[in-house]
């Protein structure tokens, strides 16, 4: 897969930067030189050849969410910005390592799809399958028993690889961390429910990306939408439950609450902040 072959040309770019460059200092010392490295400007200039993945504006989003059977599929869109400069060849989203976590994954036409450790990733199988600045691709789907959350993803744009003839590889510019040839961003993805699953600590939780999806990814619009009352029913039913007695009065915050967020879906609010207050209301209800 292209996607896979890309990353192997870095890492094998990366141990033959390593070698070469053991290389000339050996070679160095044993001729009673250390001029290996004299111009510091064609070093400078050897740097620039590595080219960063991240000339890219795109939105990774989410546009359909159902259940089958007892676990959750996402479908998502990802679009490249006019303003983008290379095409896109590489897709991921960070979810639980889990095993059997995320149990299928689909991909759009010309692409593929892998899971690795707390990755699931899509690439392109061939140059011409690149998403180009100001296309939209649809297709990017997972199945998983996780609830609706706050993950991260990560894309890259396609560049080609430097290659340079044998000793002449320049070393690693400093601070350079393939890692973060990224360009990152969030969505709603597959999240476990805690082991020590608590009533209580599950509504905190709530409330607190309840309030990052408001201030923070404005993924609901706090002006047209009051926000603080919908805190206030996950309150109440938190107060409300209690051990010893019914949660009746509980149960009936929480279903005020999701009234509220239904009412709001396609108007002041994203799908992404539909479908974490919604999904993880109801399953709070079936613990009740």
């Amino acid at each position: 897969m292209l996607f896979l072959y890309r990353k192997n040309i870095y890492v094998f770019y990366i141990l033959l930067i390593t070698f070469y460059s053991d290389t000339l200092k050996a070679e160095s010392i044993q001729k009673g030189k250390s001029n290996s490295i004299k111009n510091n400007e064609k070093l400078k200039y050897q740097y620039a050849d590595i080219k960063p993945a991240t000339e890219i504006d795109i939105e990774f989003s989410l546009v359909k969410i159902e259940t089958i059977g007892i676990k959750i599929c996402y479908e998502y869109k990802l679009y490249s910005k006019a303003t983008s400069i290379q095409n896109i060849y590489s897709l991921d989203i960070l979810v639980s390592n889990k095993s059997n976590f995320v149990s299928e994954t689909n991909y759009p036409n010309g692409w593929s799809s892998s899971t690795f450790n707390n990755l699931v990733g899509w690439g392109s199988n061939d140059l011409k399958y690149n998403l180009k600045p100001g296309n939209s691709l649809y297709g990017f789907q997972v199945v998983s028993s996780g609830l609706p959350g706050i993950i991260t993803y990560q894309a890259q744009g396609w560049v080609d690889p430097p290659w340079y003839p044998e000793g002449m590889a320049p070393p690693l510019p400093p601070g350079y961390d393939p890692k973060k040839d990224y360009v990152f961003g969030k969505t709603v993805g597959p999240v476990p429910v805690p082991n020590s699953y608590s009533h209580k600590k599950f509504i905190n939780n709530l409330i607190v990306m309840l309030v990052q999806m408001t201030d923070e990814l404005h993924w609901i619009d706090r002006n047209k939408v009051d926000t603080l009352r919908w805190v206030n029913h996950l309150k109440e039913a938190r107060d409300n439950i209690k051990w010893w007695k019914s949660n009746k009065q509980a149960i009936q915050n929480i279903q005020a609450f999701i009234n509220e967020v239904d009412a709001q879906k396609g108007k002041h609010m994203d799908l992404e902040s539909w479908a974490v207050l919604k999904f993880n209301a109801e399953y709070l209800m079936r613990q009740l």
